[in-house]
């Protein structure tokens, strides 16, 4: 606590931002700032009240914010006024920064809990129509009589060729050791 007018500091002035982060400073000219930002707000310096500035959807805001922190990569906030931002379910993405909502997981991906802006392949081999996985043994393999060349994709590449069987887990048209007996 200041002694003498001459220590004292104001709580607009910006130049001790560890004292100011955070608090509000309800009056005028006041020594020191007052209590800290309530959570799900955030408090920049010179905040009259702990509750001046709502935290933004896709943001957090724990108490004593100074400002609103966007979501990470693979967390998202749906709301406004929150102190945390919320992981990412299993068979979702969340692309960060700031997502304010969880995308389902594309076709052909698959998205464990946590998924942020790079979703997972399915590997070559399997073909994935189906929107939601949330891992690798959830993608499908390919179509019996066919293949699947590429990862990620959603449907098989095409039938085998004359001459070669293909069975559930194939990446060419012609795949060694498939190749059919003449008669």
């Amino acid at each position: 606590m200041a002694t003498d007018a001459a220590e004292c500091q104001v709580c607009e002035d910006d130049s001790d931002v560890d004292v100011l982060q955070g608090k509000k400073c309800p009056h005028r000219g006041m020594a020191e700032p007052g209590a800290l930002c309530q959570a799900g707000f955030y408090c920049p310096v010179g905040s009259i009240t702990d509750t001046e500035y709502g935290c933004p959807a896709g943001s957090a805001c724990p108490r004593g914010s100074r400002t609103h922190t966007p979501c990470a990569d693979g967390y998202y906030q749906p709301f406004e006024l929150q102190a945390a931002c919320l992981r990412c379910p299993a068979g979702r993405q969340c692309p960060g920064p700031g997502a304010t909502k969880a995308k389902v997981c594309e076709a052909g991906y698959y998205c464990p809990e946590g998924t942020g802006e790079v979703m997972r392949e399915c590997p070559a081999g399997y073909e994935s129509p189906i929107e939601g996985l949330i891992s690798e043994d959830q993608c499908p393999k390919c179509t019996f009589g066919k293949y699947c060349e590429n990862p990620a994709q959603e449907t098989y590449t095409s039938a085998c060729e004359a001459g070669y069987w293909c069975d559930d887990v194939e990446t060419t048209g012609t795949p060694e050791g498939h190749k059919c007996l003449p008669g």
